[in-house]
């Protein structure tokens, strides 16, 4: 039979392993959780903006179009100077894709297979289709 000394002990002795036990399973999740947090913030795109070169509408109106349609399309003129950016060749397809992307819109089109154009009916009228993932 034990003693009231040994009992004591014991019941001491068995608090202590669930108190350690429970810490290395508390040590276990947050380790855990920090792995999970890290591979988010590698996830993330960064943001990036570009500006013209020019701070005037006049000026990024009369300014060259990139890779774009002929120039001889006055509504792509017109629209630049009413502030609408898709009408500066900001409208991106791939030469051997259906679709195609507005400039805030993210996509996997390798430089060498790009084309632009000046508005969205003249890419549409070229065969393609905006994607889904793209909204306006």
């Amino acid at each position: 039979m034990e003693t009231p000394n040994e009992q004591e002990h014991s019941k001491h002795s068995a608090l202590e392993h669930w108190l350690i036990a429970g810490l290395i399973i508390l040590v276990a999740a947050l380790a855990f959780g920090l792995g999970r947090l890290s591979t988010l913030e590698e996830a993330k795109v960064p943001v990036t903006i570009d500006y013209f070169s020019s701070s005037t509408p006049a000026a990024a109106a009369s300014a060259p179009i990139p890779k774009s349609a002929p120039a001889s399309d006055t509504s792509a003129g017109t629209a630049a100077k009413s502030g609408n950016a898709n009408a500066t060749g900001s409208i991106v397809a791939s030469k051997s894709g259906t679709t195609y992307y507005y400039a805030s819109c993210s996509n996997r089109i390798s430089d060498a297979n790009k084309i632009y154009f000046d508005t969205a009916a003249a890419a549409e009228a070229a065969g393609f289709r905006l994607a889904k993932t793209c909204t306006p």
